[in-house]
């Protein structure tokens, strides 16, 4: 595991990005990291205090920032895992001190960046597409190929949209995460214990639990879901049932804010600590409930 005390820049990491040379970029409440064969180095640039959206688009990838006392919303882009620069989006007064917490592409070459407002960036230009006075606290963003659109869960409801085009719709309100699986099937971790896949026209509840999921999610090579809960530790739902793997032991008392899963490798964050299981058996297939995980009482 990695914390301050081993590098890292900030006490929690927020964003976690592997990298095409085979590097992990970690984003943390006090700067970025880049971690390769062992070694943390900090990112050249700005020390930023990043939250809890990122995305990679176009060989590059990008942060959402906290929210800065007078100045307009930010991101975070990097172009390779040393480099990091800095992008307003928005100058205007009703825009200022406002905090990026989602952020999703689309295979037109858009960023969308969610906050208490939603802008698209095109690499040169933001617009504006939600207003902050028409919309609460993003959380959560996807670009749904099936369907053309962007999903995302607000503190004001889900929505859907397009450039131009912006709707509500009726479904669960305690959405947290969201990620699309290699089938480009839309999953969602909910504040109510509940997984969700997207359906045509919302979304339908998986897996059930006695816990909050919060949001960290992931998907492996095999289709596994990979999601953190709040306060219970890292937990993976195999499409049968939810289960607890033996990796991370040290997370089981924290929330868990970014969860990603390559083909052998597992990244999770959760609180001051991140974990990295360079072999947590994916291939084999999780562990087995223990004694001290059938309390969390999930039901495929």
């Amino acid at each position: 595991s990695m914390s301050r005390a081993e590098g890292l820049p900030g006490h929690g990491v927020y964003s976690i990005i592997p990298q095409s040379d085979g590097s992990v970029l970690l984003a943390t409440d006090d700067g970025i990291a880049s971690y390769q064969d062992g070694t943390l180095a900090c990112c050249e640039g700005d020390r930023v205090s990043v939250l809890w959206g990122s995305c990679v688009f176009d060989g590059r990838s990008f942060f959402g920032l906290d929210r800065r006392e007078g100045a307009a919303p930010r991101i975070a882009v990097s172009s390779s895992s040393s480099e990091i620069e800095i992008v307003e989006l928005d100058s205007q007064a009703n825009a200022v001190g406002m905090s990026i917490t989602a952020m999703t592409a689309d295979p037109e070459g858009r960023l969308w960046c969610g906050g208490r407002a939603l802008y698209t960036w095109d690499g040169g230009t933001a617009r504006c597409e939600v207003a902050p006075e028409d919309m609460g606290q993003v959380r959560a963003m996807c670009f749904r190929d099936d369907l053309g659109e962007v999903w995302g869960a607000s503190d004001t409801g889900l929505f859907r949209c397009r450039p131009g085009q912006f709707d509500y719709f009726d479904g669960p309100q305690s959405i947290q995460g969201m990620v699309v699986d290699g089938d480009g099937t839309l999953w969602a971790t909910g504040q109510d214990g509940n997984l969700y896949r997207g359906t045509e026209v919302g979304f339908e509840v998986v897996s059930s639990a006695g816990v909050p999921l919060w949001r960290g999610v992931g998907v492996d090579g095999e289709g596994r879901i990979w999601v953190g809960s709040y306060g219970f530790g890292l937990l993976c739902y195999d499409a049968t049932r939810v289960m607890v793997p033996v990796v991370a032991p040290g997370m089981q008392s924290f929330r868990t804010n970014a969860v990603v899963a390559l083909d052998q490798e597992l990244w999770a964050s959760a609180g001051s600590d991140t974990v990295h299981s360079p072999d947590v058996g994916l291939r084999g297939g999780p562990h087995p409930l223990d004694s001290r995980a059938a309390m969390l009482g999930w039901t495929p």
